[in-house]
């Protein structure tokens, strides 16, 4: 491998080449040559709660390690699948983070168990699972890199504060192919899931990371999915307001969103702000989804002003001009052919500086630092380096990666403070080794906490990502939070609401409403709403209605509403009701003015897992669509009706789902069939019809019993 160019790093401690430059110093080298970390990405916490940072590296395909200071392998843990799941390109597949609130930091990725795909929490010191729930989408896996949609199917996990915790207990798993979330709560040890949410955008306008912020103020965190804003029970609120790639070319399809965070970006604005960029502007939005403003793509440049081609990558938001009401904005362009831009803007869109990449700071994943200590307002850290908010250049970076995909060097360095010295260092890996380069040059101020000690700071890595860094206050450094009051003395319950109804339902989705309970005897009203369905806790909410989706259709669902008080306790009664979602209609003849893709159904040979037999399904289109066909339907010879989950890639024509098989599945002759438009192609022709392999026999009769039983030694 091309080593580290420490004659270099030599040059610029002994001959900076300004007098701006900072005293750039190696204080420690920690050797994994024994281990190589080749194509893997790093991140870091204290697994151990020793207070000294670990390093947890994994590649997103099968292997995940974990390291101390001193180069020791603490530990190494490898998926069990076979090529792998994921390429190199993008792979935010774990996040370091204390969830069970015992002082040492978990792993929390993702695994494959028992063929199914998981999300998992590892126990930091050892790497054992401690606990693992399966997620409602199918592993990523090796794909053609061009392939827009298959090409950003990447899984993602981020840390949220759903239930307004003191501090936070909730996990984002998050599918990046036609967005999928789905969002569960860490109780006593185990993973519960709260809610699952997949957008309608078409899959590659759909976005690539999923930050939680809490936009309203109320404590609990909402979801920036991508272009749709979700609750914090996963409703949706609303969406930004995506463009066509070219005006002159619609059939393109809409942008997606490339980057987008959350703060108080204006504070002539009540509450928060929300900034999103994509390849053809960028927006401000307000909380409740007001649009601020939008400039088009290319504004950044005011010598070439706007031209199609380049647009917004990713966004920095951070306090660079304390004196200047409000927070600043860095973003970063990519060029389809012309110069790469960047640019700081204020808060009400105006370009404050711009520059060039190839000169000031570069794109892939930058972030806002403390790099002299003096907590008045950030330094600039990139792949070039590290820059004032003038764009000027305080040191130079090495040469630190060598994963290049798209001919881009694709793992930054990390930026964190390990020596506990409240200065952030710059830590730089490649495939066998990790250095720490700090700033030498003379401590402004007096020695400070360390940022570590700060809930938010922590977050900040556990929520890592390739989209844009969490914006961080330096200014307000804080530590973790007071410990949570005495529990309370009253035990006086509320009491329970009334009149569940549900005004609605769908073949996936039961609506329902009901009416908030009379003041208690106490004089306390309820805060909040617990859902149980058929007898387990879906969601805690605070308003009179739900949605509940991801359900079967023709199902019948039964709820129980209970009224939560500010002191926790519950009413004694519920709201109760049970209502049936909508049956699917079938079969359907299609429209032979656009119906025109057909599909084929062949079965494999039955396998058991758990005690449990399958029979292996596949689904072939004879055009590609763009949309998995789920479900597919079997109607049985008696005319009751089982629905199989079908699983695949898109744009694609070979999907794959199983069928239980039980003693419920009635014998004799069934059919397959799909319900009216599951077959969706490129140029927007649908189908159902299935030409080959609609038929199935279903033998339930034993095999014959032989007229003699021999026994053989």
């Amino acid at each position: 491998m091309e080593r580290i160019n420490y004659l270099m790093i030599s040059l610029l401690i002994l001959f900076p080449l300004t007098s701006a430059f900072s005293d750039v110093q190696v204080i420690r080298h920690i050797d994994l040559s024994a281990n190589s970390v080749a194509d893997h990405r790093m991140t870091l916490g204290d697994l151990n709660g020793d207070g000294d940072l670990e390093f947890v590296f994994n590649d997103g395909r099968r292997s995940i390690k974990a390291f101390d200071q001193q180069g020791n392998q603490l530990w190494q843990i490898f998926n069990p699948n076979d090529p792998g799941v994921e390429e190199i390109y993008h792979n935010n597949t774990i996040s370091v983070y204390d969830i069970d609130l015992d002082g040492k930091a978990e792993v929390i990725c993702y695994l494959e168990i028992n063929s199914e795909h998981h999300l998992a929490i590892l126990d930091g010191e050892t790497g054992q699972v401690q606990t693992s729930i399966q997620v409602p989408f199918p592993a990523p896996r090796d794909h053609e890199r061009f392939g827009l949609e298959s090409y950003y199917m990447q899984d993602h996990i981020a840390i949220a504060n759903l239930r307004g915790l003191d501090v936070p207990q909730d996990i984002l798993a998050i599918h990046a192919s036609k967005l999928k979330i789905a969002a569960y709560s860490y109780e006593s040890g185990s993973l519960v899931q709260r809610w699952f949410f997949i957008t309608d955008h078409w899959g590659y306008s759909s976005g690539h990371y999923a930050p939680p912020y809490d936009i309203d103020g109320d404590g609990r965190d909402e979801v920036l999915a991508g272009a749709d804003i979700l609750d914090e029970n996963g409703n949706h609120l609303w969406s930004v307001g995506l463009l066509p790639f070219s005006p002159d070319n619609p059939d393109w399809g809409l942008d997606h969103v490339d980057a987008m965070t959350c703060a108080d970006i204006d504070p002539d604005n009540p509450g928060m702000e929300i900034i999103a960029v994509a390849m053809t502007g960028m927006w401000l939005y307000a909380a409740d989804g007001t649009q601020i403003w939008f400039l088009p793509t290319k504004l950044t440049d005011p010598v070439n002003g706007y031209f199609a081609g380049e647009g917004v990558q990713e966004v920095l938001v951070n306090d660079f001009y304390p004196d200047i009401p409000g927070l600043e904005m860095v973003i970063y362009s990519e060029s389809m052919g012309g110069s790469q831009s960047v640019a700081m803007f204020d808060k009400s869109g105006n370009v404050i500086r711009w520059g060039d990449q190839d000169y000031g700071p570069r794109r892939w994943i930058t972030c806002a630092m403390d790099w002299d200590g003096d907590r008045s307002m950030a330094e600039i850290y990139s792949r070039k380096g590290v820059f004032t908010r003038e764009f000027s250049r305080l040191n130079y970076s090495m040469d630190w990666s060598e994963v290049h995909t798209i001919d881009q060097d694709e793992f930054p360095p990390l930026v964190a403070d390990v020596s506990g010295d409240h200065r952030e260092e710059i830590l730089w890996y490649d495939q066998d080794e990790i250095l720490i380069l700090h700033n030498n040059s003379t401590l402004i101020g007096e020695a400070l906490p360390s940022p570590w000690q700060s809930l938010k700071y922590r977050l900040r890595y556990a929520n890592w990502n390739h989209c844009s860094p969490m914006y961080f206050d330096w200014g307000n450094l804080d530590s973790d939070p007071p410990p949570p009051p005495p529990p309370s003395e009253d035990h006086e319950p509320p009491n329970a609401p009334s009149n569940l109804t549900s005004p609605e339902q769908t073949e996936n989705s039961i609506i329902l409403n009901w009416m908030a309970p009379p003041v208690a005897a106490d004089g306390d009203t309820a805060c909040a709403y617990q859902i149980f369905q058929d007898g387990a806790l879906l969601t805690t909410i605070t308003n009179c209605q739900f949605i509940d989706n991801g359900l079967m259709d023709d199902t019948p669902y039964s709820y129980e509403i209970y009224a939560c008080d500010d002191a926790d306790n519950l009413s004694l009664s519920a709201a109760t009701g049970t209502y049936v979602t909508v049956p699917i209609y079938f079969p359907h003849d299609p429209d032979p003015e656009t119906s025109s893709i057909t599909a084929s159904v062949e079965m494999d040979v039955p396998t058991e897992q758990n005690n449990q037999r399958f029979l292996p399904i596949s689904l072939s289109t004879s055009e590609i669509v763009v949309q998995v066909p789920n479900p597919l339907i079997l109607q049985e010879s008696d005319g009751s009706v089982t629905q199989i989950l079908m699983q695949g890639n898109t744009p694609g024509t070979e999907f794959v789902g199983s069928l239980l098989i039980t003693e419920n599945l009635a014998g004799g002759e069934g059919s397959f069939h799909l319900h009216e438009g599951a077959l969706v192609g490129t140029a927007g022709e649908t189908g159902n019809e299935i030409d080959d392999g609609r038929q199935i026999m279903i033998d339930k009769e034993p095999p014959p019993c032989p007229d003699s039983l021999q026994i053989l030694k």
